[in-house]
């Protein structure tokens, strides 16, 4: 458990500063966990209740609240190896959690506000405070900065404007990030991420436009963060193989590569698999974290616009 950063002989229990992988931690479960683990890991929260574990009863309710994500993380696991049923499914409405009596107070209030006239300014202005998702400006810099990319104060030798050069090709490289070959996605339609759209564990990944698509970019940053050609250095070729002669070039050129051991091949399956649920259960705790939030934050509007203390 994390330390508190105000206070060292604190922990931090608050649920939305931690990963799903460090609540799994908690529990000393990993993604593959089976229903004996969680049996286990229900035992260590009944520990924690305040008559047995004599600690403040905020614990209890943290890891209460931890296993809960949990315990909803792998029940939606195992609804993707459910078959999908033959027959008509009924599904019914889900019940309001406010009550009948706020409930009815909620009509009267919206009703009264439309005859005045001012709902619709009072719902936009609660929204605007406390539902909808701010645009960190600060992504947009780039496009309003306007400095050069190289200056040239008074005249200069050749060799000092070649260094100058080399240095701008370097502050250049220094903005993409080389992982190595990797597989050719293709996006579907226009969903590509955007920088409104952006993970914060993403919010590094480059973005590709669709190499099948007949319109080239589909966002203006794309073509300045993510496929600008950039010049190539010195630097840049001195790590390349080098070769003695063409003849030797291309005679490794010609040869056949030879294909993957069959059990290698699956350990790399393998790990791609672990790794994309790994991001799928990170994806799915931010948006449970979010959906808390946003719990919260409909607490707080819908007593500021009755006007009364929830």
């Amino acid at each position: 458990m994390r330390k508190c950063s105000v206070n060292q002989n604190q922990h931090n229990l608050n649920i939305q500063m931690y990963k799903f992988s460090e609540l799994l931690e908690l529990f000393q479960l990993n993604y593959n966990s089976t229903i004996e683990d969680l049996k286990n890991a229900k035992k260590i929260v009944l520990k924690m209740h305040p008559d047995k574990s004599r600690l403040p009863s905020d614990y209890f309710l943290f890891y209460k609240k931890a296993f809960e994500i949990v315990v909803d993380y792998f029940k939606d696991q195992q609804k993707t190896m459910k078959r999908v049923p033959t027959t008509e499914q009924l599904y019914e409405p889900l019940e309001s959690k406010m009550g009948e009596k706020t409930d009815k107070q909620v009509a009267q209030n919206i009703q009264k506000m439309t005859k005045e006239g001012n709902f619709h300014n009072q719902f936009n202005r609660l929204y605007e405070e406390n539902m909808s998702k701010k645009v960190d400006e600060s992504k947009n810099a780039w496009f309003k900065n306007n400095d050069p990319l190289f200056e040239f104060e008074g005249p200069k030798s050749a060799k000092d404007i070649a260094l100058s050069i080399e240095q701008v090709k370097a502050k250049s490289a220094a903005m993409v990030a080389y992982k190595g070959v990797q597989e050719l996605n293709s996006s579907v339609g226009t969903s590509s991420k955007f920088f409104d759209e952006d993970d914060e564990e993403d919010a590094n990944e480059y973005v590709t436009c669709d190499p099948f698509s007949k319109l080239k970019f589909d966002d203006l940053r794309k073509v300045h963060k993510d496929q600008t050609v950039f010049a190539v250095s010195e630097s840049d070729y001195a790590k390349m193989e080098r070769y003695g002669s063409m003849d030797q070039l291309n005679k490794l050129r010609s040869e056949t590569l030879k294909p993957l051991d069959k059990q290698i091949a699956e350990q790399q399956i393998a790990q791609q698999e672990a790794l994309m649920q790994q991001q799928a259960a990170a994806r799915q705790h931010a948006a449970q974290l979010r959906s808390m939030q946003y719990e919260e934050k409909n607490k707080a509007v819908l007593a500021n616009f009755l006007r009364i203390q929830s």
